[in-house]
């Protein structure tokens, strides 16, 4: 008899009250994302290469386990986007544009998972959109730190709640 009240407590607290992923204002969330990736694309190939994205494309032709300036992984990407999609300025800011856009969406997930509803999610997606001293918005990865917003996020998300 034991067992039983035992099992019917633990599949009752298995089911989960979370709301479905594009509701409380995830869906405007991920339109910013999205809109903040068309204007990234749109105006990246203007003003020509920064020196920092040179470093990135002979890091990328001829990788190492480690560089003064920059993680290994960021070399990585950069040789499989050239390897995609070429030389261009736009196959350069590829990654930078495809970056800020997950952190958006993954800061309105932080938001929700925190208890904001929908105004507060949305807030918080315009707010990430809007900061200039995001260091994923720069063009430039390697100015990137460990404790970036993105990193934390992943933290939060991946500890277990209370």
């Amino acid at each position: 008899m034991s067992s039983s009240v035992i099992s019917g407590a633990t599949s009752s607290q298995t089911t989960s009250d979370k709301p479905p992923f594009w509701q409380n204002g995830m869906l405007a969330v991920a339109g910013i994302a999205a809109a903040s990736f068309v204007l990234h694309m749109i105006f990246n190939n203007r003003y020509g290469y920064f020196r920092d994205e040179f470093d990135y494309i002979i890091c990328g032709r001829h990788l190492a386990w480690g560089y003064v300036d920059q993680p290994p992984l960021v070399p990585v990407l950069s040789r499989i986007f050239l390897a995609i999609f070429g030389d261009s300025l736009r196959a350069v800011r590829l990654m930078p544009a495809l970056a800020i856009s997950a952190t958006i969406i993954l800061s309105g997930m932080i938001a929700r998972e925190l208890g904001g509803k929908r105004f507060a999610v949305v807030v918080d997606g315009v707010g990430c959109a809007d900061r200039p001293d995001l260091p994923l918005e720069r063009q430039s990865p390697d100015q990137q730190l460990p404790g970036t917003p993105a990193l934390d996020g992943l933290r939060v998300l991946c500890h277990p709640r209370r």
